[in-house]
């Protein structure tokens, strides 16, 4: 992420990303899911406000809050980076070469405890386990509700489910799309050169949830 990415890098993305090439692509807020150190986050870009907020950076119970972004942070995670090349991979011209406001913005989690934190009445940070189920769950809420704001103009974390019900949801979503997949192929035709092995054949024949023992991932999920 350094160097300069070429004009084949960027048509390699554009066609992955499935980005219109007919049409000029309006100026918007883009949604990123960034990995950093062993943890995931998100990140809101708005090059026609010139704001980026950043969802979940920190897990710690007293780094909790709305506040200014640090920018070494910014920049240790290649925040900085990222800005000034969201324009040129959606082709936009004119934007700014920095933000000129970053906003961080985190919450307190629910850690390994669920039960006894809530009968405690008492919230931990994050436990280390759960940003990739929650940053699925935060981009969700984004895409669907856009950037939410309180009644005074500050920006607020979006509503996140819960991590265990969030991984319960995607195994689940994933079985259906495999189950699709399998079926659409199936309608295509085999293809005498590429047959699928004797294995993903029974797994769709018999269900695939009882191949691969879906109760007990549920059962392991809901307990975690």
């Amino acid at each position: 992420m350094e160097n300069e990415p070429e004009e084949e890098e960027l048509e390699h993305i554009q066609r992955q990303l499935c980005l219109p090439t007919d049409r000029v692509i309006k100026v918007q807020q883009v949604v990123v899911v960034v990995h950093h150190i062993d943890h995931y986050f998100v990140v809101v870009t708005d090059h026609t406000e010139n704001v980026m907020y950043v969802f979940g950076r920190h897990v710690g119970e007293d780094l909790a809050g709305v506040y200014i972004q640090d920018e070494d942070d910014w920049r240790s995670w290649k925040g900085d980076l990222l800005w000034v090349r969201l324009p040129k991979l959606f082709q936009w011209e004119g934007c700014s070469l920095a933000p000129n406001l970053m906003l961080s913005v985190n919450w307190p989690q629910v850690g390994d405890q669920l039960l006894a934190l809530i009968l405690a009445d008492e919230v931990h940070g994050q436990n280390g386990l759960d940003c990739g189920a929650e940053v699925c769950s935060v981009t969700k809420a984004i895409l669907t509700d856009g950037v939410e704001f309180d009644q005074e103009g500050m920006v607020m974390a979006p509503t996140i489910e819960c991590s265990h019900y969030g991984r319960l949801r995607l195994l689940n979503e994933n079985i259906q799309n495999l189950q699709r997949c399998h079926h659409l192929y199936e309608a295509l035709g085999f293809d005498t050169f590429a047959v699928p092995e004797e294995s993903a054949s029974y797994a769709m024949s018999v269900g695939l949830e009882g191949f691969i023992r879906a109760d007990t991932i549920h059962k392991h999920l809901a307990t975690a």
